[in-house]
């Protein structure tokens, strides 16, 4: 992660970066009591995330979080990429002037 990269020489405009991977794998022995399809593998399910957030002085921000989820089953040799996608953002303006 890349916290507080400045864009403006006081510092009152800034940049974050991030990101993060989730990786885990699952296999079920008997899956349905040994009455559904059986696999004998199992499979990966991955998923990446990375996100930015700048701030414009002390009264405004954008945010954005993307997110790409698969699963990859290798007995199959089957890759099923951008299984899912999300996408995540917010802005967000205050006013000074009011109060809370």
């Amino acid at each position: 992660m890349f916290k507080f990269i400045p864009l403006t020489t006081n510092g009152s405009s800034y940049l974050t970066l991030g990101g993060e991977i989730r990786e885990r794998y699952e296999y079920y022995h008997n899956s349905q009591w040994g009455r559904g399809p059986q696999d004998e593998n199992g499979y990966w399910l991955q998923r990446y995330m990375i996100h930015g957030d700048v701030h414009f002085g002390d009264y405004f921000r954008l945010f954005s979080r993307n997110d790409v989820g698969m699963a990859i089953e290798p007995a199959l040799h089957l890759d099923r990429r951008l299984r899912s996608f999300f996408c995540r953002h917010l802005s967000e303006a205050n006013n000074p002037g009011a109060g809370c």
